[in-house]
C-alpha cells in the first residue's frame, strides 16, 4: 500500500461529512450555489455479490452502465443554456455518489424529490441491466436496489474533498478486505487496535507479499465529469495523489463553464 499519510488524512474526513449528512437530511430544499451530493448505497449488494472478491468486472460494468443511463435520462432537467444538472460522480464498489451543479434545475431544489428520483432511476437501470445482460449458465443474475442519502456541499473545494474522502476510504477498505481474503483472522483484523488502521494494513501487506495485489486497488474507482458537449467522460487513477492532481481542476473547469453558460 502506498501513500499511507495521504490516505489517513482523507479518511479522517469521515466525521466532517457525517455531520454534513445529518444536517442535510432535515433540509427540504437546496439553495442556489449549493452542490447536492446524492450518495447511493447498494442494499445488501456487497455481501451478496462482492463478499469474497476484490474485483468483479460484471458488477462494475453494471454500475457503470446504470450511471451512464441515469445521466442520459436526467442530465438535461435544467432550464439553463448549460442543459446539465450534473457536476461529477464517483463509483466505488456498490456505492455511487452523484453530485449536481449549483444552478437552477426543474426539480426546483426539492431535496426529497431529487434524491428519490435519482435513487429509483439508478436502481431501475442497474437491475434491468443485470437481468438482461448475457451471462454464463453458472453465473447468477445481478440485481438490487439502492438507498439515497443527501449531502449538501458548499463549494467545489468541498466537492473535491468529498470525492477524495470516498476514494481514500475505498482504498482503505479494499486493503482490509484483501487481508481478510488472504487469511488474516477477523479477531486480528477487526480488533480495536487494527480496525481501519492503514499503517497496520501496510505492514501486513508487506509481510504477506501482497504489494502487487494492493497496488491495483486505486485503479478501481471510476470518476465521471461531463464536458461542454454533454458527454460524460470517465477517469481512473493509479493513486490518490494522481486523483488529487487531476480531479479538482477538472471539476472546477466544468463548474466554471456551467456558471458562464447560466450567467
Amino acid at each position: 500500500m502506498k501513500e499511507v499519510k495521504l490516505l489517513e488524512k482523507y479518511c479522517e474526513y469521515e466525521e466532517h461529512f457525517r455531520i454534513i449528512e445529518e444536517k442535510s437530511e432535515v433540509v427540504s430544499k437546496v439553495s442556489e450555489d449549493e452542490y447536492l451530493c446524492i450518495r447511493l448505497d447498494g442494499i445488501g449488494l456487497s455481501k451478496k455479490y462482492l463478499k469474497d472478491s476484490i474485483k468483479d468486472n460484471r458488477f462494475t460494468g453494471l454500475m457503470w452502465e446504470a450511471l451512464e443511463s441515469t445521466y442520459n435520462v436526467l442530465h438535461r432537467k435544467a432550464p439553463t443554456d448549460a442543459q446539465n444538472i450534473f457536476l461529477c460522480a464517483i463509483i466505488c464498489s456498490d456505492e455511487v455518489s452523484i453530485i449536481l451543479n449549483s444552478q437552477t434545475n426543474y426539480f426546483e431544489g426539492r431535496l426529497f424529490k431529487i434524491v428519490t428520483t435519482i435513487a429509483s432511476t439508478f436502481s431501475s437501470f442497474f437491475t434491468g441491466g443485470g437481468f438482461s445482460a448475457k451471462r454464463k449458465k453458472t453465473e447468477q443474475r445481478i440485481g438490487g436496489s439502492f438507498d439515497g442519502r443527501p449531502l449538501i456541499l458548499s463549494n467545489t473545494n468541498e466537492v473535491s474533498d468529498y470525492l477524495a474522502y470516498r476514494f481514500a476510504t475505498y482504498i482503505r477498505n479494499k486493503n482490509s478486505k484483501l487481508l481478510r481474503i488472504e487469511g488474516i483472522s477477523s479477531d486480528e483484523l477487526y480488533s480495536d487496535k487494527n480496525y481501519n488502521n492503514i499503517s497496520f494494513y501496510e505492514s501486513m501487506i508487506k509481510e504477506l507479499k501482497l504489494q502487487e495485489k494492493s497496488d491495483v486497488i486505486p485503479n478501481e474507482p471510476i470518476i465521471f465529469i461531463p464536458d461542454s458537449s454533454g458527454k460524460l467522460t470517465n477517469y481512473r487513477y493509479e493513486s490518490l495523489n494522481e486523483f488529487l492532481e487531476n480531479t479538482p481542476q477538472k471539476i472546477s473547469e466544468f463548474d466554471a463553464w456551467v456558471r458562464a453558460k447560466c450567467a
